[in-house]
């Protein structure tokens, strides 16, 4: 597949404001034009990495899907979950608990697209708009929506 500029373009940007929305964060509490920045990226930024991420999905159907994204998500974040862990042990942080179901640091973003690939799976199924009121309904139940 030949690479489009406005994607990686799309991903620098989502970074930038990743780190920017990190950057500023301390901030917030303190001047109010900044915490409407802060909750304005917080808004989209990581729902757009997903939909970034699910635009690139191929093969949803194929037999091989599951263990292809497994190969190339799941196989990475347990590596580092596990150098993590070692990590954590050898410093001497007791009172920490390991987890491959409690992500460290940024790598509850592999598990979650994980999971997300699982769940295309399912969506691929629905029609577009069973999807679209699946994704609605369980939005107001968990409080995302108004």
């Amino acid at each position: 597949m030949k690479r489009e500029a406005y994607v990686d373009n799309a991903k620098v940007v989502l970074i930038f404001l990743v780190v920017f929305g990190h950057l500023i964060q301390p901030l917030k509490q303190e001047i109010e034009a900044v915490d409407a920045m802060y909750q304005w990226i917080f808004l989209f930024h990581m729902p757009a990495f997903i939909l970034v991420s699910g635009f690139f999905a191929k093969g949803i159907g194929d037999t091989d899907y599951i263990k292809k994204i497994a190969k190339r998500i799941l196989v990475p974040y347990m590596i580092f979950q596990v150098l993590y862990s070692g990590y954590y042990m050898m410093i001497g942080k007791n009172d920490w608990q390991s987890s491959f179901f409690d992500p460290n640091w940024g790598l509850w973003f592999l598990l979650s697209l994980f999971s997300w690939h699982m769940l295309l799976i399912g969506f691929k199924r629905l029609t577009p708009i069973t999807g679209i009121a699946l994704a609605f309904g369980i939005g107001l139940l968990v409080g995302y929506l108004p």
